[in-house]
């Protein structure tokens, strides 16, 4: 392990206080077995999955452009993981919109249930967009 201070350093990069110097994207899955454990039945109008709404953190203060974090329930109150999973997804509010976000999270759902309805479909033949959404702009 070697703290982030030094892998900065140790690359060179320009510093500023204006964006963060190796990576504006980040995002963080602390449990490798977390998507296997999603129901994908439970899924509905593409902004749920398995009855948790991920979550838009409108004007919360972003580190980054952007962060999507995924996490079991229950895991930041000691509670038991009961196969549902919360996402948070933060954002740059000077860099994108509320509505663009709210697409970009129904767009991520929409992957995660395509993923797990077909479990060994490669992620490139995976749909982002639902087939109502994605008519429109392919005809546009």
């Amino acid at each position: 392990e070697v703290p982030f201070a030094r892998v900065v350093d140790a690359l060179r990069v320009e510093r500023s206080s204006a964006y963060n110097p190796v990576f504006q994207v980040l995002f963080v899955m602390p449990d490798a077995q977390l998507v296997a454990d999603i129901d994908a039945g439970a899924a509905d109008d593409g902004s749920r999955l398995n009855g948790r709404v991920l979550e838009l953190n409108v004007g919360s203060p972003a580190t980054f452009d952007l962060v999507m974090e995924l996490r079991p329930e229950g895991i930041l109150s000691g509670e038991d993981h009961t196969g549902n999973v919360m996402g948070c997804l933060t954002y740059n509010e000077d860099l994108f919109d509320v509505d663009a976000m709210a697409a970009m999270t129904a767009h991520f759902v929409n992957l995660l249930t395509s993923a797990m309805e077909v479990p060994a479909a490669p992620a490139a033949n995976l749909p982002l967009m639902q087939e109502r959404d994605r008519s429109p702009v392919l005809n546009a």
